[in-house]
């Protein structure tokens, strides 16, 4: 039973860090590479501790980066969850084409 709820503890515990960190936005800090650093962590956490929220959570800070015009790093992300066709529209939004193109004939 110990061990149950110690696993129950370590995911809440992980969520609620996963909340913390997608609660920062660029309404508190004008400080894009803090931003960037801080969803980065929402990202690695959901990847490895939270792995139910891996889309949620790679949705948003997605939304977020490219809303601060950071394309590349957003269409990353996308890539990493296996979401080409987010990814792809993303690349081409940041006139990326090579980029693009490439994803679409490799993963399309």
């Amino acid at each position: 039973m110990r061990g149950k709820h110690t696993r129950a503890h370590t995911h809440t515990h992980t969520h609620t860090h996963n909340i913390a960190y997608l609660q920062i936005t660029s309404a508190q800090t004008r400080n894009v590479e803090y931003l960037e650093e801080i969803w980065e962590k929402a990202v690695e956490l959901a990847m490895t501790r939270c792995t139910g929220r891996i889309t949620e959570v790679v949705s948003e800070v997605s939304k977020r980066l490219v809303e601060l015009g950071r394309f590349e790093q957003a269409a990353e992300f996308f890539e990493g969850i296996d979401a080409h066709k987010e990814a792809i529209d993303v690349y081409i939004r940041a006139g990326l084409w090579d980029k693009a193109h490439l994803l679409k004939s490799v993963c399309i």
